[in-house]
């Protein structure tokens, strides 16, 4: 992986831009971000991945397009920081208060069913 961006979007220009240099990329994200309920997916980046042999010419020909960019927004990426960010560990949080609320709410109809198939 040679950068991580947060719309779909982005990643397919970057992938674009290094299949014009004659660089094989691609762009990997969680399968839930394509399906129909994207609010589970438990990444909600999508990465630009390219060979190793690739990797140097292929950092180097997206940097030059980030000159213009602040200095915020092109510090290297750190695979040791990317789960600890509270970003996502909010995210982490909200997807399971949804899952755990849809539970309560699934057991909530089975007993009011129950409950009424036997009063009748």
């Amino acid at each position: 992986m040679i950068a991580e961006f947060g719309s779909r979007f982005e990643a397919d220009v970057a992938v674009e831009r290094l299949r014009d240099a004659s660089i094989d990329a691609t762009v990997s994200s969680d399968p839930a971000m394509a399906s129909a309920a994207p609010y589970l997916a438990s990444d909600r980046t999508f990465d630009v991945v390219v060979r190793e042999a690739d990797r140097d010419r292929a950092v180097a020909l997206l940097a030059e397009d980030l000159d213009d960019l602040p200095p915020e927004f092109t510090e290297p990426w750190d695979p040791d920081v990317r789960n600890t960010r509270p970003r996502a560990q909010a995210r982490s949080c909200l997807i399971s208060l949804v899952v755990v609320l849809f539970v309560i709410i699934l057991i909530t109809l089975a007993v009011a069913f129950v409950v009424g198939v036997v009063r009748r």
